[in-house]
């Protein structure tokens, strides 16, 4: 859709999706072009209050230095690619609420426009022909802005929360307790949903899980922000290319690491893990050669990389581990095993901390 101060904004194709099946619907429902046209309003205003909404976010973090890439209009709400935010409460809270500030002060707009010429009514169906778009866009707003001062993560209220207790303890510590909050609520809705309908609990199972996914980010940066990739690589033995599995099945009994480099020389040409091996040696033979049965295809990360990126980039793999290297020759390996025990270990800790 072009860009606003230099930040792009998009529409997903299932938004324009789900606009042109809602009319579609209406229109073999026998709605008047009247109707339709009303529908299409609506929604159209409904995209730029949350595009608004985003344009919100994006341009105060700007004021702090941090870039937004895009903002894409989604079915599911309006999301903005942020830079990664410093754990700085100040800077979170303002960031956080601005959203939230643009769709009330648009309500507050809308509603002051209604005022002075069709006068306020209550909101009604998005279908509804004689309805005020003005007053309909106005109500929308307001619920925009006031669902998302909600303290529930990953809604901008449960941020804010967790911005307001960070001043006050440890960000990550400040993330568990916003979380609680959340996931109470959480248990709130599940309750009403059990008479409202199963809308509410859709809600609550959404909102218990968001809450355990922003607890269990957290904790992983914190516990591999200040690490880099030689800091916790493993320098164990390697497997031969011109090997034969006899060897290698040797050295899988020695150390029962479930996962080796396969070398030539001093490159690494592939990985070998225990479920090649064992296919290799029912299929080959023991005197079978390692690069007969090898994966030719594995991640390489450079040994001074930062942890967090070397998560990143390990989320969208299904390796156990990944190829350390330096000055491009190979130094270790980095099994994800090892990463998943700094975060329990520095769970351990802060619950420790906590207790004390």
């Amino acid at each position: 859709m072009g860009s606003v101060a230099g930040i792009q904004l998009e529409v997903h194709v299932t938004f324009v999706l789900v606009l042109a099946w809602v009319v579609l619907v209406e229109a073999r429902q026998g709605a008047s072009t009247r109707e339709l046209i009303s529908v299409l309003i609506f929604g159209l205003g409904v995209a730029a209050s949350v595009l608004l909404h985003e344009l919100g976010h994006a341009l105060v973090a700007r004021t702090f230095g941090l870039k937004t890439r895009e903002i894409s209009l989604t079915p599911m709400g309006g999301f903005s690619n942020i830079d990664e935010m410093p754990e700085t409460p100040k800077v979170q809270l303002f960031v956080v609420l601005s959203g939230p500030a643009v769709s009330l002060l648009l309500s507050a707009l809308f509603f002051g426009a209604s005022a002075a010429t069709v006068g306020i009514s209550p909101m009604r169906a998005y279908d509804d022909p004689d309805a005020s778009q003005v007053t309909q866009l106005a109500w929308f707003n307001l619920i925009l802005g006031v669902y998302n001062l909600l303290p529930i993560f990953p809604m901008d209220g449960g941020r804010a929360l967790r911005a307001v207790l960070a001043w006050f303890m440890p960000y990550v510590r400040a993330t568990h307790y916003a979380s609680r909050v959340a996931q109470l609520l959480s248990i709130v809705l599940a309750i009403a949903g059990l008479h409202y309908g199963p809308i509410f609990l859709l809600t609550a199972v959404w909102i218990w899980m968001g809450a355990r996914r922003e607890v269990k980010e957290v904790r992983t940066r914190f516990a591999l922000q200040a690490l880099k990739a030689r800091d916790v690589m493993v320098k164990g033995p390697t497997l031969d290319a011109e090997g034969t599995l006899e060897v290698a099945s040797r050295i899988f009994r020695s150390t029962f690491q479930s996962e080796f480099p396969v070398m030539r020389g001093t490159d690494v040409v592939g990985t070998l893990g225990f479920k090649e091996l064992l296919a290799g040696l029912e299929k080959h033979g023991p005197q079978a050669k390692v690069e007969t049965v090898m994966r030719n295809e594995f991640n390489g990360v450079e040994a001074s990389q930062p942890l967090t990126a070397v998560m990143e980039q390990m989320k969208d793999s299904s390796d156990p581990m990944v190829m350390v290297t330096h000055a491009d020759r190979y130094v270790g390996v980095l099994p994800r095993q090892n990463l998943d025990e700094l975060v329990r270990i520095a769970h351990a800790l802060e619950k420790n901390e906590a207790n004390n």
